[in-house]
C-alpha cells in the first residue's frame, strides 16, 4: 500500500474534479496518456540509474550526464517542485479545514489556518528516523484508502442517480488543467 501511496499520491483525490471538467470520454484518454508519460519517465530514470551505478540521487544523475551545471539545474528544479507540492498541500488542507469552521470560507481565516499548519508540519519534518514516521505513514495510508473509498462511493451513487449526465464541451484550457492535475496525481509524492 505504501508503494501505491508513494506513486499515486493524494493528487488522485482531485481526479473526480478533473473528470467533471472534460467528461468521461476525454478524461480516460488524457489520464491514459499522462499515466503512460509518467511511467515512461520513471522507467528512463531507472535505466539511467542502472547504467550509472554510482549515482544514487537525481542530482548525481544530472552530474554524470551534464556535469556540475546539470546537477545544479536538476537540484533546483527538484527543490522548486517540492516547494510547489508543499504549497498545494498547505492550500488544500487550509481550505478544507476552513470550510469546516464557522467562518466557512473567509480568506483571512484560511491564511491563518495555513500559517498555523506550518508549526506541526515543521515539527514532523524534523523526524529523521523512518521508524518514527511509521505511525504517521500508516495513518496517512488509512486516510487515503478511506478517502478513495468515499470518492468511489459518491461517484457511483452520482452515476446511478443521474443516468444521463451531460458531457462538458472540450476546452483546451481545461485540458491543460486536467493534464497538470493528473501529472501531480502520479508524480506528486516522488
Amino acid at each position: 500500500m505504501h508503494l501505491v501511496k508513494g506513486n499515486i499520491g493524494t493528487g488522485c483525490l482531485a481526479l473526480p474534479f478533473c473528470f467533471s471538467m472534460l467528461g468521461s470520454f476525454w478524461s480516460v484518454i488524457v489520464l491514459g496518456v499522462s499515466g503512460s508519460l509518467c511511467v515512461y519517465n520513471m522507467w528512463l530514470v531507472v535505466q539511467c540509474k542502472r547504467r550509472l551505478l554510482g549515482a544514487n540521487t537525481y542530482g548525481e544523475l544530472g552530474y554524470a550526464a551534464f556535469g556540475r551545471k546539470g546537477e545544479l539545474t536538476i537540484e533546483s528544479f527538484l527543490t522548486m517542485m517540492q516547494l510547489s507540492v508543499c504549497c498545494v498541500y498547505f492550500t488544500f488542507i487550509g481550505s478544507n479545514i476552513n470550510s469546516l469552521t464557522p467562518s466557512g470560507g473567509s480568506l483571512s481565516a484560511q491564511k491563518l489556518i495555513m500559517a498555523l499548519l506550518v508549526i506541526p508540519i515543521a515539527l514532523i519534518a524534523q523526524l529523521r528516523s523512518i521508524r518514527q514516521l511509521v505511525p504517521l505513514s500508516m495513518t496517512a495510508t488509512i486516510l487515503l484508502v478511506v478517502a478513495l473509498g468515499l470518492i468511489f462511493f459518491i461517484c457511483t451513487i452520482t452515476i446511478i442517480s443521474e443516468p444521463q449526465p451531460t458531457q462538458p464541451i472540450f476546452d483546451t484550457t481545461k485540458l491543460i488543467s486536467f493534464f497538470s492535475i493528473t501529472i501531480f496525481a502520479f508524480e506528486g509524492n516522488d
